[in-house]
Parts: C-alpha cells; sequence; structure tokens
C-alpha cells in the first residue's frame, strides 16, 4: 500500500509540476545533462542504481522533458 501512495505520488509532481527538482551537486546535474540528452534522442536508456535513489522519478520525467521540448529541429 506505501508502494502506490509513493508511486502516485510521484507521478502526480510529475504531471502536475513544471520541474522536478532533483538537487544542486555536481553529480546530479551530470546525471540531469546525460537524461536530457536521452530525452532529446530516440535512445534508449537503462537506469541502475540502488533502491530509492530516484530512478523512477527520472525514467518518468525522460519521456515528459521530451514532451515538453517539442520536436527536434536540425
Amino acid at each position: 500500500m506505501a508502494a502506490l501512495r509513493k508511486r502516485n505520488s510521484i507521478n502526480q509532481r510529475l504531471t502536475t509540476a513544471k520541474e522536478v527538482n532533483f538537487g544542486q551537486s555536481a553529480a546530479i546535474q551530470s546525471v540531469l545533462e546525460m537524461a536530457g540528452v536521452a530525452a532529446a534522442s530516440e535512445t534508449m536508456v537503462m537506469l541502475l542504481g540502488e533502491t530509492g535513489t530516484g530512478k523512477g522519478v527520472l525514467a518518468r520525467w525522460i519521456p515528459w522533458k521530451k514532451a515538453r521540448a517539442g520536436p527536434i529541429r536540425l
């Protein structure tokens, strides 16, 4: 039941928020830069990490970011 509440909370944040706050550390900024590149392409992404590190949030953020970017212009 707790997992379902957590999933619903994450989904609500991603559907209502303009941007998810992942933090300001250099490490997360590097991850977001790579995720942004993935969002701008048709590349498949495999997210690896320990439980509770936010992989699910990031996995939902990538297509959200892609949808907000609109068509890619070359």
